[in-house]
């Protein structure tokens, strides 16, 4: 019985490990050709992050891969802060998926790592 739980637990730990993207996975190339087009426009994510954020400067946007899904993606400006808030907006539903703030320093650091990727 006691292997049985053992059994158990690690083919349920290999299941959720198996499940989490790594950073390779993100990397990957997605041909836009083979995922659905988008239910949610620009504007309309655009709308939404503003709803999200009112006060807020929203820069331009743009559709990026992720976890081989496209989103459209924006940068917030707020005043009074040297930082940067990324959000993504999933290109089916409309919903705002992810956020980061960034400091100064942050951006600095993965404009560089960017650039060295190249």
């Amino acid at each position: 019985m006691m292997n049985l739980k053992l059994l158990a637990s690690v083919v349920m730990t290999a299941g959720l490990l198996g499940g989490c993207a790594s950073d390779q996975d993100n990397k990957r190339p997605v041909d836009p050709n083979t995922l659905p087009a988008p239910k949610v426009s620009q504007g309309e994510a655009r709308q939404a992050v503003q709803a999200k954020y009112p006060g807020g400067t929203v820069n331009a946007g743009k559709a990026e891969p992720w976890k081989g899904k496209l989103f459209w993606m924006f940068d917030i400006t707020m005043a009074g802060t040297p930082n940067l808030t990324e959000v993504a907006v999933d290109q089916q539903s409309g919903k705002i998926v992810w956020t980061n703030v960034q400091t100064p320093a942050e951006r600095a650091k993965e404009e560089l790592e960017e650039k060295n990727e190249k």
